[in-house]
């Protein structure tokens, strides 16, 4: 419970700081804003650097389930289960690395910032796991915004499931091994962790398109609200225009 976690985050921070520089590259050399002129949507190039960089990183996750699962480290414990528990952990790192990456335009800074990030992201779990006894739920639910605190209660979770001598299964993966009412299990750290993905490419979404960086175009930053971003400028110039009846 409290290895894990740190294992996790050390092994992890050269893959991060990797995949930000990789992503910054592209926007230092203009070969983002270079495909995007040639037709390339926003969202299509993030989903494209979310499958190769998941895809790299699912067959690490298995590898490192097999070895928990048959290694005795986990003994007790469903393998598919550990699956997609670190498979919700990965696809928060994958989108906290996209979120990192829109705040710089220096692959080589990014790279080494964004491993420090990572790392000093985890370190209030160190701080909060002595005052397990008295922490309430919802600010259990705060600090887990964290993804890597997130990954560190669940793993917490793991292990007195294993100390339960039955493990974590689909029996009681909804189910909390403490005594206390906090409400958390692993299928909530698991929705968590989504959460966190998702609160994290909104965030990139909306800074990329505020502060695009040396070669892009800042919109306002109220242009969520805007019907040109949604439709279009023809289509708000429509909405616009006010609507006149013949006379009869």
């Amino acid at each position: 419970s409290r290895s894990l976690p740190l294992f996790m985050v050390l092994a992890w921070i050269y893959t991060v700081s990797m995949l930000v520089k990789d992503i910054v590259y592209e926007k230092e050399k203009r070969l983002k804003e270079f495909m995007r002129v040639m037709g390339l949507s926003n969202g299509i190039h993030w989903f494209a650097w979310f499958i190769t960089s998941f895809v790299v990183m699912l067959f690490i996750i298995i590898i490192l389930c097999i070895v928990l699962k048959y290694g005795k480290i986990t003994t007790y414990s469903d393998l598919s289960v550990l699956i997609v528990f670190f498979t919700c952990f990965t696809i928060a790192t994958i989108t906290q690395c996209f979120l990192i990456s829109v705040f710089f335009n220096r692959a080589n800074l990014a790279a080494v910032v964004a491993g420090i990030i990572y790392f000093l992201l985890y370190l209030p779990y160190t701080i909060l796991v002595n005052y397990t006894e008295v922490i309430l739920p919802w600010q259990k639910f705060l600090a887990s915004l964290s993804s890597t605190v997130a990954f560190s209660y669940g793993c917490e979770l793991l292990a007195a499931f294993e100390l339960q001598n039955q493990g974590i299964n689909w029996n009681n993966f909804y189910k909390s091994p403490f005594t206390s009412k906090d409400g958390f299990s692993l299928n909530s750290i698991c929705l968590i962790l989504l959460l966190d993905a998702f609160i994290h490419m909104v965030l990139t979404w909306y800074i990329e398109n505020i502060a695009p960086g040396e070669y892009g175009i800042p919109r306002k930053l109220y242009f969520p609200f805007q019907p040109s971003y949604w439709c279009g400028e023809s289509c708000a110039s429509k909405c616009k225009m006010p609507s006149f009846r013949k006379p009869s």
